[in-house]
């Protein structure tokens, strides 16, 4: 179990509990207020209001103890921290350890805006506090590393999925505009149009319909995220689940940019391979047959 002995003020900034406050307030009320979540407290069979007493040591090994008053409760939403996670006040906390404003912090949060500039910050704040031990968010909790890894997995697979049957849709409506123009084919075989301008032929046709359409499809997608990024997505069905890997149960989706790009670039290369066979099938057309082709 985890005692927090934080400051109410500045703790809002760097936190998201007094958001997920479902009862009472943030420890700003009486003598000793402490804050748990629903689920401990149901678990321990308190309520608001109820009295808890602490146990754990002080500044020199001593066991003390103090009695909180419970006057507010919270739901994170992640189960984790909602069964070992309690928050006093640091005043108390300090005033039942015997501490002084030396020992005013053991812990200090920081958030930055791109988390791909974690190091860098990590590694200059480390030159300003040489003793100090600095983690990133990374280090600290190693499965949301890793399951940030694994959304990326996940999306180039499921990336790779829809292009695979891109492909096909694209054989498929080139190879049918091929066959329904075989007397076109032929014809400008006839004329003199080599085979290697009737592959590139069919190869820019089919290169033109993907850039087309992809800013299209790409609009519609921007458009549908703006909408999601107010509202969210509820997936409060799965909730119990979520609960354990500490996600909330309505997501608000936020892509990076570059996700548009790797999108573009994806319906670029599947329009450019899915053409190829219905362009070899144009150039394997003999002329006089194609003519003949009813």
């Amino acid at each position: 179990m985890r005692i927090w002995g934080v400051d109410p003020e500045r703790e809002s900034g760097v936190s998201f509990i007094r958001e997920k406050i479902v009862d009472g307030d943030f420890l700003q009320e009486g003598r000793n207020p402490i804050l748990m979540s629903r689920l401990l407290a149901q678990k321990l069979g308190l309520k608001m209001r109820s009295k808890a007493v602490l146990t754990f040591q002080d500044l020199e090994g001593n066991i003390t103890a103090g009695a909180f008053r419970i006057t507010g409760l919270f739901d994170s939403g992640t189960t984790p921290f909602d069964e070992g996670t309690l928050l006093v006040r640091r005043e108390d906390l300090l005033r039942l350890t015997g501490g002084t404003e030396q020992d005013i912090a053991q812990q200090i949060v920081a958030i930055v805006d791109d988390p791909d500039s974690v190091g860098v910050i990590r590694d200059r704040l480390a030159g300003y506090f040489p003793g100090a031990s600095l983690r990133t968010y990374a280090e600290v909790a190693p499965e949301v590393a890793m399951y940030e890894s694994q959304i990326g997995i996940m999306n180039a697979i499921v990336i790779t999925i829809f292009m695979l049957a891109l492909i096909f849709g694209i054989i498929n409506t080139m190879l049918m505009a091929v066959l329904e123009r075989v007397r076109e084919l032929g014809m400008l075989m006839a004329i003199g149009m080599n085979r290697r301008r009737v592959f590139l032929m069919v190869m820019l046709e089919t290169l033109f319909l993907g850039l087309t359409a992809m800013p299209v499809g790409i609009g519609l997608v921007v458009i549908t995220l703006k909408i999601f990024e107010k509202t969210g997505i509820d997936l409060s069905i799965f909730s119990e689940g979520m609960r354990e890997f500490g996600m909330s149960e309505v997501v608000y989706p936020d892509p990076v940019p570059s996700i548009y790009l790797q999108v573009a670039f994806a319906v670029f290369l599947t329009a450019f391979i899915g053409a190829i066979y219905p362009a070899w099938k144009a150039i394997r057309l003999k002329p006089v047959e194609a003519l003949t082709k009813i």
